[in-house]
């Protein structure tokens, strides 16, 4: 088996995502390809992280406007995306334009976040939105609950 054939499989059982389009996890995975491509699946990506966001935060009890839009603007920053790209097992997908080390924090964060966000957007396009919704409960619910509970 290639490295890249074993990297889908793992990709594929950890995220319990079947890849059809094998070319759309990659493109979101590569920072050193098309960024162009890279920035729309982003785009696309962070509107449905905001929709699920938005979904959770209506669920809870005695939420203003006001408060949920606090608490969007707490949770979507790129040091909090980039946290759980990391807890997520990130660094072992993507491919970084150079070495990982020389990276500073600040372009690493980006770089995560950018990369949670198109892989949000390959799950929806590769399944559906219950797809999506499974990878925002699996993945950035927890995280969310810490950060709306005060536990980070």
């Amino acid at each position: 088996m290639s490295d890249q054939n074993r990297l889908e499989k793992s990709f594929e059982e950890y995220y319990r995502t079947v890849l059809k389009d094998k070319e759309l996890v990659l493109k979101a995975l590569d920072h050193s390809g098309d960024l162009e491509v890279k920035e729309m699946y982003a785009l696309a990506g962070d509107a449905l992280l905001d929709f699920h966001l938005f979904e959770y935060l209506m669920d809870k009890p005695n939420q203003s406007k006001q408060v949920m839009d606090n608490m969007r603007q707490k949770i979507n920053t790129d040091p909090n995306f980039a946290r759980i790209g990391r807890l997520m097992g990130l660094k072992t997908y993507i491919k970084f334009p150079h070495s990982a080390p020389e990276i500073e924090k600040e372009t690493a964060d980006s770089y995560y976040n950018m990369t949670l966000e198109a892989l949000a957007y390959v799950v929806f396009k590769e399944g559906d939105i219950v797809a999506s919704r499974d990878f925002f409960g699996r993945f950035i619910e927890p995280e969310v609950e810490k950060l709306t509970s005060g536990r980070r």
